[in-house]
């Protein structure tokens, strides 16, 4: 059945028996509604045609995937199965890491912050599964999808969700889902088929309405995108379908809907329809008008096309072949079991005399010499097994997926050079689809901090406090974040990298820090102090774990105070003491923001300190005596250091 295209009559008159209701939550005239539901059917249905023909070739190749579809007498090749968890695990365990870093000067407390609240989000959100399905999915269908339009106000934090590429209708001409830099190439309308219980839209009263005389679903239909997923998921699995949809009572019944987003009247707007696609039960206008609140993570990406290439794409046909010689194989080698003879037909005359019995007796004409003989069968060719072996080798090729990172031994002689380039160059291929996977991890962090300008607002939402679980060298600690704490006027940057990476670099920077600190143990004016600290940091030590190791002088907490002050809307000069460590507070002060009223307290730190390196006997016979015992403590302090055979922390492993 093809889909719905054009409103009749009585779709239009059940819409204008809504339309006050409507109107009334939406601010759509009956105009409006009639527009907008037609937009969307026409939408749907150039959707539909498109992608169409991709859906059902999804479905065989889940069944391929799967491999429960099988003819019952006849072996599945596991060729998609094998190269797809090879890659997957490889993807899936070096984890991307992430990191806010200050867009201005002043905002590093609260990109520190940012970090804070994002790791104990990670857990929040269940990240880890969300990772799974969205690698799963980009790999499988070449790109997947993640919604992150929520705002989970229990949890306070966002709600991601990874839409099932199954049911999502996509724009035919987008190449991904915001485009480029210029959002050219961006999706104009995409959308996907629902099902949910009419109990639980009636209770999100906040996000539908319109509810009444929704009509449950009783069957499952080509137009219901959702509900054929899940069968042929079923199907795949090799079960018959489960769904019974009019068998639910009391508020369970299913109500299938059609969420959409498209630009309507210009904005960007977010709309259900159930009942046949014809009953608005939710319409918002978006949040965030300049991109779609979604990110798209493509596995394999080509220049100016949505779909590139999956891992099914190139693992498919290869799989079908091998299934079919090894069929035929099998077959053969069947047939080499079971004996086969020729018998001399004018001496045996009964052909019942062959089948066999014990102490059988076979009357024959004259000699029985030479009456029946076995029939020759050829071998199995060598043919055969290396057409299976090629089919596998372009398999492996083609993924970077050799026998070794499979974990089996290739039966061929290899030196260890051979092994170690081969592992060298498959890790290469790896770390290529890990960058591309960056730029939606990044693009998915940016997003979440968005939520957070949009929604943490203690005005609107009632959302001014969270309280987050922070792990330091003393267990546990709570500490609560406002608004103020994590939201800045410039967005902060997200830097994405690989873990493995990150620790290789780390091991670097280590080493060469380590190195540093021995040349300069000797050099007075080495700040020993920051050189430990950067030491710990590449070492893996969070910086709450830095700071209890290496606990703030007096003049460090006085001079982030002092920054609190210039950092202020309406900022606050603090007074400069002549007994301030001035080399200190304008090391300290260089991290607020540049304003005029920071650039004079930095003038009058320095005018102090020059004073006291030029004509320190004009300073009062007190303060003398406090800058020298304070010069007097540095001192012994760097010579302390330089006595120490200090060894480099080695950093944290993770387990492989």
């Amino acid at each position: 059945m093809a889909p719905k295209t054009e409103l009749t009559n009585e779709d239009k008159a059940g819409i204008l028996r809504d339309s006050l209701e409507v109107e009334a939550k939406t601010g759509l005239t009956p105009e409006d509604q009639m527009a907008l539901v037609q937009q969307v059917l026409t939408e749907r249905r150039m959707s539909y045609d498109f992608m169409n023909p991709k859906w059902e070739e999804w479905a065989v190749r889940l069944k391929l995937y799967n491999n429960q579809r099988r003819n019952k007498k006849a072996i599945g090749d596991t060729l998609m199965y094998t190269t797809f968890q090879t890659l997957f695990s490889a993807l899936y365990q070096d984890e991307l890491m992430s990191e806010f870093v200050p867009r201005e000067e002043g905002d590093t407390e609260h990109a520190r912050d940012l970090n804070e609240v994002m790791k104990f989000d990670f857990v929040e959100m269940q990240k880890s599964k969300l990772d799974y399905q969205w690698i799963w999915d980009s790999m499988f269908f070449g790109r997947g999808i993640c919604d992150m339009m929520g705002f989970d106000r229990k949890r306070m934090c966002p709600a991601p969700e990874i839409i099932d590429p199954m049911t999502w209708y996509r724009d035919p001409s987008a190449k991904s889902i915001n485009g480029d830099m210029q959002g050219r190439g961006a999706m104009r309308f995409g959308g996907r088929d629902i099902m949910l219980p009419k109990n639980v839209m009636e209770a999100e009263s906040n996000v539908y309405f319109n509810v009444g005389e929704l009509q449950p679903e009783t069957g499952v239909s080509n137009e219901n995108r959702a509900a054929r997923a899940e069968e042929e998921r079923l199907d795949a699995q090799g079960f018959q379908s489960m769904f019974q949809f009019s068998n639910l009572t009391g508020g369970q019944e299913h109500i299938h809907g059609l969420e959409w987003r498209t630009i309507f009247k210009g904005k960007r707007v977010i709309v259900t329809l159930a009942n046949n696609y014809t009953k608005i039960v939710r319409y918002n206008k978006l949040k965030q008008q300049e991109k779609w609140g979604m990110i798209d993570r493509p596995f394999s990406p080509m220049s100016h096309d949505w779909d590139g290439v999956s891992v099914s794409d190139i693992t498919e046909d290869k799989q079908r072949a091998r299934a079919v010689l090894k069929n035929l194989a099998l077959q053969g080698v069947e047939y080499a079991l079971y004996p086969m003879f020729m018998y001399n037909a004018n001496r045996i005359k009964n052909r019942n005399y062959l089948n066999l019995k014990l102490g059988k007796h076979i009357p024959v004409e004259g000699d029985p010499s030479g009456s029946i003989q076995a029939v020759p069968k050829p071998e199995l060719g060598q043919q055969t097994d290396w057409m299976l072996k090629q089919l596998d080798q372009d398999a492996q090729d083609a993924t970077a997926t050799p026998a070794l990172q499979q974990g089996t031994v290739s039966s061929g002689r290899q030196t260890a050079f051979e092994v170690g380039l081969m592992n060298q160059k498959a890790d290469t291929r790896f770390s290529l689809t890990a960058k591309v996977f960056g730029w939606s991890e990044e693009a998915f962090w940016r997003q979440w901090y968005k939520l957070y300008k949009l929604f943490f607002d203690s005005a609107k939402a009632g959302l001014d406090k969270k309280t987050v679980r922070i792990t330091g060298m003393t267990g546990a600690e709570f500490r609560t974040f406002t608004r103020e704490n994590l939201i800045t006027e410039a967005d902060p940057d997200v830097y994405v990298q690989s873990k493995a990476v990150a620790r290789a670099e780390k091991m670097q920077k280590l080493g060469q820090l380590t190195n540093l600190k021995q040349n300069v143990a000797g050099n007075p004016d080495v700040n020993m102090n920051a050189l430990d600290r950067k030491i710990a940091q590449e070492s893996g030590l969070t910086l709450d774990e830095i700071d209890r190791m290496f606990p703030k002088s007096f003049d460090e907490l006085m001079a982030e105070d002092e920054n609190k002050l210039l950092n202020e809307k309406k900022p606050k000069k603090p007074k400069v003491s002549i007994r301030d460590n001035h080399e200190l507070h304008i090391e300290i002060h260089q991290r607020a923001k540049e304003t005029k009223e920071k650039q004079e307290h930095l003038k009058q730190h320095k005018a102090a300190l020059m004073l006291i390196k030029r004509n320190p006997e004009a300073l009062p016979q007190g303060v003398q005596q406090d800058i020298q015992q304070q010069q007097a403590q540095q001192q012994q302090m760097k010579q302390m250091q330089v006595q120490k055979n200090v060894q480099p922390i080695a950093p944290p492993t993770t387990p492989q």
